[in-house]
């Protein structure tokens, strides 16, 4: 009798483990992406200021790889002391992945920071312990930032009016595919577009009837926003806000913030979803400065830490 009894609860055991795996298998490509980006992003440690990028540097401290992701040019002609540069290639993440440097906590850094978010993004999805330099080379030393350097804002209309969204239902997709597979797959899918990546607020009057998405917290917002965009902020978005698997997928989605870090994130992942998601370069900043509130002093004003030249 107690054979039996064991027998019948081993299988009840194995039952629920395997419709839970069923189960799991059957979430939508979609919801696993944002499950698998709100676990990756679900970390204070993602961040590092060029002031304590200069510390780790002035300390040598092995624990840390500085990964820079600046074309050749800008990586000769100025970048962080001890810095690898590498071509991370999003068409071949696999490829990409060998290059990185093996058991050490990366800080991502490119010319304003943004292009090592829409990296970023990626690698912490895939289980890398990556971050970035907040603001980059910009915030460094900005004389070496290049053409990724802040150079002011147009100064442009602001809207204090809640815009509604309107959802639009779409089809979820299944694929089957382990997390790591569905990451790189949706990633590469996306990169082999050859789509451009970031506009500048001079690119908005051209791209049509899009759909503006406002990364901003709730009550900046409130105090001013740029015109058109509806708010879904940064953590929320980060986090799997429901409403990013209604967006319509036969309009361009531009996503803006306060610097072009979080809508870097915020892009790239609506593309991973199959989305056509643009990143607004500087974001508020470079729109309306007077919308960034506390972050003026971080665009306006940059180190002037000693740099390294190839």
């Amino acid at each position: 009798m107690k054979t039996v009894k064991t027998m019948l609860l081993t299988f009840a055991v194995l039952f629920l483990f395997c419709t839970h795996g069923f189960a799991e298998e059957r979430k939508s490509d979609e919801i696993r992406m944002l499950k698998i980006t709100a676990d990756a992003m679900n970390s204070e440690s993602a961040v590092f200021t060029a002031m304590q990028v200069h510390e780790i540097v002035q300390k040598k401290d092995k624990d840390y790889a500085i990964v820079s992701l600046q074309t050749e040019i800008e990586y000769a002609a100025g970048h962080v002391p001890g810095a690898v540069r590498i071509d991370f290639d999003l068409k071949n993440v696999k490829e990409s992945l060998k290059k990185l440097p093996k058991k050490k906590k990366m800080i991502l850094v490119s010319s304003n920071g943004q292009e090592a978010c829409k990296v970023n993004l990626v690698l912490r999805q895939l289980g890398y312990d990556s971050s970035i330099m907040l603001l980059g080379m910009n915030a460094y030393n900005r004389l070496y930032a290049g053409k990724g350097a802040y150079s002011g804002n147009l100064n442009g209309e602001v809207s204090v009016k809640n815009e509604i969204f309107t959802p639009s239902l779409n089809k979820p997709t299944y694929s089957g595919l382990k997390n790591d597979d569905l990451v790189i797959k949706a990633t590469e899918t996306y990169a082999k577009k050859n789509n451009v990546f970031d506009i500048t607020p001079y690119d908005l009057p051209f791209m049509g009837d899009a759909v503006l998405i406002s990364m901003q917290s709730k009550e900046d917002y409130a105090k001013g926003h740029i015109p058109g965009t509806i708010n879904i902020p940064g953590p929320d978005f980060l986090k799997g806000d429901e409403r990013l698997l209604n967006l319509p997928k036969n309009k361009k989605i531009i996503v803006t913030c306060y610097l072009g870090h979080y809508s870097s994130q915020g892009a790239m992942l609506l593309n991973q979803l199959g989305y056509d998601a643009y990143s607004l370069q500087w974001g508020a900043a470079g729109w309306n400065i007077s919308m960034t509130g506390k972050v003026i002093p971080l665009v306006t004003k940059g180190m002037n830490y000693e740099i390294e030249k190839q």
